[in-house]
């Protein structure tokens, strides 16, 4: 049996608030080794390759993810079975481009050799990732996240062991950005090894026209959407590492972690509440879509209102008490990213809506306002303030 909407919701919360306490203190003991200026570089590599993730999937995790829930999911298997066959292989070929253009950005941007290896390392773990959150949004499909959940907390605390036995011999930022190529190898593994022992689902890609054809079609929208989804939480980084240096960069980072760190909770909710929309609008019953979106939009506000609040209250002995009072220019950052946090809590209901009801294309929009809008203001707001301005 499939578990319900409510234990879905159990189970990826917990993986995600047990992932994000491992992430949290991983990159606390990171930031404290590295410093300002090494951390800064650090999360300039990791960023960098993340903002070329968008092409390697172009939506075709959540149009799978919508398509397998809408279609009844475990008694059509066979058209489960040709969606991942028909994904994969355009998955292939985009993880191929994106991995290519990301070197050749790269070396045209003129870094160093060093940095262009850590590119290089830090590019599989993209392909690596992007192959996974495929696989898994099979899972998500059938509406059951157990199995991701399980692999969310493996997969970190695999790179915090990894990691932490880097930082033991030396501060090199190869052996930790290999930490996460490490990581995302064990996910694809354990995610096509389930999805063959729970559905009979083979991962293997089939070059069939039709199929292919069918699935771009329906991930085009979640795919320009995607882009300008990373667009808006990537872009901020790059800017200031190119505008304002790897220092400044280093402080942003530490307040920017520290409110992604809380994206486990709309995440997690929309995980769950997403394919549940998508199956109820396929039924017709608009009804209970309506009080999805409403419940969920009330927990989120419950959620954010003080968890940012709270954390404005603190910033001042989050900033130097953990991190070092290297990092005390980073409060004010801190204190402006809660506000945003809020708002950003809240877009996640009308995401998984709009997206659920085949609306995707107004999401899509509104997204590319946002971006023009954030790039807008981040070429004039960094110069003018750095990280403050971003």
């Amino acid at each position: 049996n499939m578990p319900s909407t409510r234990t879905n919701t159990l189970y990826f919360t917990f993986a995600s608030i047990a992932q994000k306490v491992i992430s949290f203190a991983y990159f606390t003991v990171v930031a404290r080794s590295l410093g300002v200026s090494l951390i800064g570089q650090y999360v300039f590599i990791l960023t960098f390759t993340t903002l070329f993730s968008v092409f390697a999937d172009f939506g075709l995790a959540p149009a799978i993810n919508r398509e397998i829930a809408q279609a009844g999911s475990r008694e059509n298997r066979i058209s489960v079975q040709k969606l991942i066959s028909g994904a994969l292989s355009i998955k292939l070929v985009l993880c191929a481009f994106s991995f290519g253009l990301c070197l050749a950005v790269a070396r045209l941007s003129g870094y160093k050799e060093h940095t262009l290896l850590l590119i290089f390392v830090s590019g599989i773990t993209m392909v690596l990732d992007s192959i996974h959150l495929l696989f898994y949004s099979v899972f998500r499909g059938l509406k059951d996240l157990r199995f991701e959940s399980f692999g969310v907390i493996g997969s970190q605390f695999l790179t915090l062991l990894m990691g932490s036995m880097a930082l033991m011999f030396s501060k090199s930022l190869t052996p930790l950005i290999l930490a996460f190529t490490i990581s995302s190898f064990f996910n694809v593994f354990y995610s096509s090894v389930l999805l063959y022992k729970k559905h009979k689902i083979i991962p293997f890609p089939e070059f069939d026209i039709i199929s292919i054809k069918y699935i771009l079609r329906k991930a085009f929208s979640f795919g320009t959407a995607g882009i300008f989804s990373r667009m808006f939480s990537s872009l901020d980084s790059i800017l200031i590492s190119r505008m304002a240096g790897n220092a400044e960069l280093g402080l942003y980072s530490v307040p920017n972690k520290i409110a992604f760190a809380f994206q486990f909770i709309p995440t997690a909710l929309t995980a769950a509440v997403f394919p549940a929309m998508s199956a109820e609008y396929a039924k017709g019953t608009m009804a209970a879509v309506r009080s999805m979106f409403i419940q969920s939009t009330r927990y989120l506000a419950a959620v954010a209102f003080p968890v940012a609040f709270g954390i404005i209250a603190l910033a001042q002995n989050i900033a130097v008490d953990i991190y070092g009072k290297d990092f005390f220019q980073s409060i004010v950052p801190m204190q402006f990213l809660m506000v945003a946090m809020i708002a950003g809590f809240l877009g996640y209901p009308v995401g998984a809506a709009l997206n659920a009801c085949n609306k995707q294309n107004i999401q899509t929009t509104l997204m590319g306002v946002t971006v023009i809008l954030n790039i807008a203001l981040n070429l004039v707001l960094i110069s003018m303030f750095g990280a403050t301005g971003a």
